[in-house]
């Protein structure tokens, strides 16, 4: 108590001498690191009086107390003492309970389908999709190597995956449908079927060698084969095509075919009286010739099928 009096009273008496000098020493601080160690071994405290006697202290000598160094304070404490407080490990026990974590405290998990909150999930999708920008703008850097952009976009494309599943979880989980990805057109205009699938090849990356042949070679429109010419679709073709065969010569495929349907229509005899079964029509060209419907018939036709589609919506 008597330090922090100390304290309070010589920060009052501060006089515009000091001010100067504070002012040419750089900051606030470099004022401090004289006066604390001052008050602290030089002032005496009138406790009954509740104040100090500043008519005790010494002459001011800023040459003196330049690099001597100001005691720090019981209040203040570190972030690891903080961390360690009852107060602390309460306070994120109770975050944790709740769901909400704070994603630069903790580790990302590496089991993805062990989290099962939605909020948590959408954070570290947030951090993942945060190393994602900050690679695709590293491999921008025109000093980097072809050794080190390709590890660069070897790390991109796994975090790429990761994000995915991550959303893959927050869907399950009954979250937000984040892999609902618009589509990807070119340069002119046209869909890019399955982009954004698979391997993919960010900044730089699409300079190396090897790869920048591979997006030459899809850019470059095929060559349509020329249509062949009668000529050479003549010389495909031989004799048997226009059916000059030797089977046919010798009558060894014509006596085949014979024998073949005989016995077809031995098997259509033994399996019925001859009659037509019910439900048969005579195709044309079997002794009768075609029959067209009349204009009255296809009308009436056109009609019964609009009847049943309304009555199919009806019904």
């Amino acid at each position: 108590m008597a330090y922090l009096l100390n304290f309070g009273q010589e920060l009052g008496r501060i006089t515009v001498k000091n001010i100067k000098e504070i002012k040419r020493l750089g900051t606030l601080r470099s004022a401090l690191k004289f006066s604390l160690p001052t008050l602290a071994g030089s002032a005496p405290v009138d406790t009954r009086a509740g104040r100090c006697k500043m008519s005790s202290l010494p002459p001011f000598s800023p040459s003196q107390s330049q690099h001597q160094t100001c005691p720090i304070p019981d209040c203040v404490a570190r972030n690891s003492e903080k961390a360690q407080s009852m107060l602390f490990r309460f306070r994120e026990s109770q975050a944790a309970d709740l769901g909400i974590l704070d994603a630069g405290r903790s580790r990302r998990p590496k089991l993805i389908t062990s989290e099962t909150s939605i909020p948590a999930c959408e954070k570290w999708r947030g951090q993942v999709l945060k190393e994602i920008s900050r690679k695709v703008s590293k491999i921008q850097d025109l000093a980097l190597s072809d050794f080190m952009i390709r590890d660069l976009n070897d790390e991109i494309n796994k975090a790429m995956r990761e994000k995915h599943m991550w959303e893959v979880q927050i869907r399950n989980l009954g979250g937000p449908n984040y892999m609902r990805s618009a589509k990807v057109y070119d340069e002119a205009g046209r869909e890019i079927q399955g982009a954004g699938k698979g391997y993919r090849y960010f900044g730089r990356a699409k300079e190396l060698p090897g790869v920048k042949e591979l997006f030459e070679a899809q850019s470059k429109p095929k060559e349509e084969k020329p249509l062949e010419s009668r000529a050479d679709l003549r010389k495909q073709v031989d004799a048997a095509y226009y059916g000059y065969n030797l089977d046919e010569e010798d009558g060894t495929l014509l006596d085949y075919e014979l024998f073949k349907e005989k016995e077809a229509f031995d098997n259509l005899l033994q399996q019925g009286n001859g009659e037509v079964p019910e439900g048969w029509e005579p195709l044309p060209g079997d002794g009768e010739g075609w029959r067209l419907p009349t204009l009255d018939q296809v009308q009436e036709e056109l009609v019964e099928r609009r009847r049943k589609r309304l009555l199919d919506k009806l019904g």
